[in-house]
This record gives C-alpha cells, structure tokens and sequence, in this order.
C-alpha cells in the first residue's frame, strides 16, 4: 500500500549515546537506502558527552533531535522518539546498526503484504540465516544453569528460520525493528520500567497477547555491530542491569512467585559458588589469579542479590541504572 503522496512511509527513529561516529553512519544509510519510501529521521540523544548532538544539528539538519539531559534509558527514549513520528511505520534503528540496498523497502513491501504481522526484522547477514530473535523466558529453562540455559535457547531460536518470504518469531531483537502504527496505537510503547534490556522482549510479548504476529524478513539484511552499546557500560554494572531488567520482567508478567522462585535458586547457587571459591582459594598453593578474580565476581553477584532482594520480590518495578 502506498502512502498518500508526500505522506511519511517510515519514520526512523535512532537511539544514541556517546556512539558519534557510529550515529553517523546510522543516519547516512537511513538516509542513502531510504529506496522508493519517505523517510524522516529521528535521533534520540540520550545524555551524549562525545558531541553527537551537536553533530546532528551541523551535518544532518533534516534530522529531527530529542535531546536529554541525561540518559533516561532506551524505553523512555524509543517512547520520545515514537511521540513525534509521523509515519505508517516506525523502524527503531540502534546507531550501531546500519540498513543496507533495499532493506527498507522489503521490509515495508512485507508489512503490506500481511497486514498481521505487527514488527519485522531484517536479518543481519548477507544469506538471510541470522535469526535476530530470541524466545519468551521459560521458568523450567531459566531454573537450569546458564550455560544449559544457553544452549536449549539457542536450538529453540535457530529452530525458527524457515526458507521463505518472512517466518514467524516470538520476539524481536529491538536493534532493527520495524513496527506498525496501529500496534503502538493499540499495545502503547515500551515499557520504561525496562531502563536497559527485555524492552524489546517485553514489547512482542504484548504484541503477542494482542495477536500481532512478529517475523524475520530474511530478503532484506542490515548489520549490527553486536555489543556496541552495552559496552559503553562498565561490564558488572551492565550485568546488574540486565539481571535487574529480568528480575522486572518477571514481576510485570509471572508475578511474584515464579520471581521468587527464581531468584532464590540463583541465591543458592551463587552461594554454593562462592563457598566453593572460598575454599578453593584457600587450598590452592599457587592461588591463580583467574581463581581470585572469580571469587571477587562471584562475591559481587551474590553481594548484589542479597542487596536488592527485596527491591526484586517486594519493592515496586522502577527502571534500575546499576546504582
């Protein structure tokens, strides 16, 4: 379906901090690969110290700015960015990602041609295999350990890809995610109790629950430079973030008692982690480094659970910054 003429098709919204160069480069393919579609970009600063904001505002004047004072996290910023889009659809462009020839229009030419589907994603690799999905928390898959975790999660998401024109996920990886105005209009915009991490998630489990359909769009690739942004962000504050962002998740749309579960069966094997570090460190007579630098991990996760037990089981959901 076309647009009415000089009506905006996709409205770009891209979320920055202290990511210059990259912001850049966001834009300049927003912009060179807009295709057959009219494209208005939207840039989110959020708190930047790099000059990005000024930035924009010399080389990319078309580009409309948000800018924050502070960081507000990537929710509260998508939602600015959402508030003032005009378009049909709305694509959340990370800065360090990049839109490559004719994804956009595939995209949109995909949303057209299944007026279901609620969110699309490029795939992220030239052959169209990347799957940049994930699936919905189980609670018997996340009482296991991590790495078991892991690995079922991961057969669980490449069981996805199917050789076809677009095929069905649980939820979309928010880094490039096209969605529909009538899925804002109807599920709202992302939760800002999500400072950082399971926005994305949490956005398709509604969509999900509305019946809006989320696929990858394998015809179409944009890249992503994994890790670009979380590490901007000291690597345990980011995981006490992320922990913090499950523990929300949970309590949003579990409640109480799979969360408690949770974590205290995590409580308990980082206990038994710690203790087992301890007397290791204590018997070993060259005391390796590796064995000390895990026991400092070990005593700063399990440190922090016991810290924020009760914001996690009985405190209201707020969006935590790793304070």
């Amino acid at each position: 379906m076309l647009s009415p003429e000089g009506a905006v098709s996709v409205s770009v919204i891209i979320i920055n901090r202290n990511a210059r160069a990259l912001l850049s480069r966001a834009i300049v393919s927003a912009r060179q690969w807009a295709g057959r579609q009219i494209v208005e970009t939207i840039v989110v600063d959020n708190g930047s110290t790099d000059g990005s904001a000024e930035m924009v505002r010399g080389l990319y004047s078309n580009a409309q700015l948000i800018t924050n004072a502070q960081d507000v996290g990537r929710a509260a910023a998508c939602n600015q960015g959402l508030a003032r889009a005009r378009g049909r659809y709305i694509l959340l462009l990370n800065s360090d990602a990049e839109l490559t020839r004719g994804c956009l229009d595939e995209l949109v030419r995909v949303m057209d041609a299944h007026p279901d589907v609620g969110a699309c994603s490029p795939s992220w690799t030239p052959d169209g295999r990347s799957v940049p999905a994930g699936v919905f928390p189980r609670i018997w898959l996340r009482l296991l350990p991590a790495h078991v975790n892991w690995r079922l999660e991961n057969r669980m998401i490449q069981a996805f890809y199917r050789e076809a024109e677009c095929y069905d996920v649980e939820w979309i990886i928010g880094a490039v995610l096209m969605v529909r105005r009538e899925v804002v209009e109807q599920v709202g915009g992302m939760e800002e109790r999500l400072f950082m991490w399971y926005d994305d998630m949490e956005w398709c489990l509604r969509m999900e629950r509305r019946g809006w359909r989320r696929v990858i769009v394998p015809g179409a690739c944009a890249t992503h430079v994994h890790g670009a942004s979380a590490s901007q962000v000291p690597s345990l504050q980011s995981d006490f973030r992320k922990t913090m962002a499950e523990y929300t998740y949970w309590r949003l749309h579990k409640g109480r008692f799979p969360t408690a579960l949770l974590y205290c069966v995590r409580v308990a094997r980082l206990g038994a982690k710690w203790a087992h570090l301890v007397v290791w460190n204590l018997f070993c007579r060259n005391r390796d480094q590796e064995v000390k630098r895990a026991l400092r991990l070990a005593a700063a996760r399990l440190g922090w659970h016991l810290r924020h037990g009760p914001d996690v089981l009985i405190g209201r959901p707020r969006p935590y910054q790793g304070e």
